[in-house]
């Protein structure tokens, strides 16, 4: 058995009144998504790709004025795609860099958040969108949690 960690913020959107058509109950403010991914050699085999087709599913997800940013790590973090609309052509590009990501090297969980953060900086995150989220995804257990606590404060911080 293998444990996976993933750090997820969510926030529900406020209630859509009554009166509201059923094409604006369809509707929702676009999001920014980061996802940080885990490839270190210990993600080798079944745990990239079952990674790899989670974002997947994610993308395939999004509305075109969504924005997403994939940041993979290893022994040192790697910007793979910047915060990119998902129309046709960002979901395209943002599977392709998937596509190309494979296990090695060592683990450094904080320089993925560091990425990750720097991704998500105030000035990218646009007025337009209601939330923004960081997903961390691991296969490290729990135990990186307290090492990384400052990172995933700094990001409440500045997603809230």
């Amino acid at each position: 058995m293998h444990n996976v960690f993933g750090l997820v913020s969510l926030q529900a959107a406020e209630t859509v009144g009554l009166e509201d058509s059923a094409a604006e109950l369809d509707e929702r403010m676009p999001v920014d998504v980061v996802c940080v991914l885990d490839v270190s050699s210990s993600m080798s085999g079944q745990k990239v790709q079952l990674v790899k087709d989670a974002v997947a599913f994610v993308i395939s997800e999004m509305q075109p004025n969504d924005r997403l940013s994939i940041v993979s790590f290893n022994h040192s973090a790697q910007r793979h795609t910047p915060l990119k609309k998902m129309t046709s052509e960002g979901k395209d590009s943002s599977q392709q860099a998937l596509m190309q990501l494979f296990a090695s090297g060592g683990t450094s969980i904080a320089s993925g958040l560091d990425c990750g953060i720097a991704v998500m900086h105030p000035c990218e995150i646009v007025e337009a969108v209601i939330k923004a989220f960081l997903f961390a995804i691991s296969d490290k257990g729990t135990s990186t949690i307290p090492k990384s606590a400052a990172k995933v404060a700094q990001v409440k911080a500045m997603v809230n």
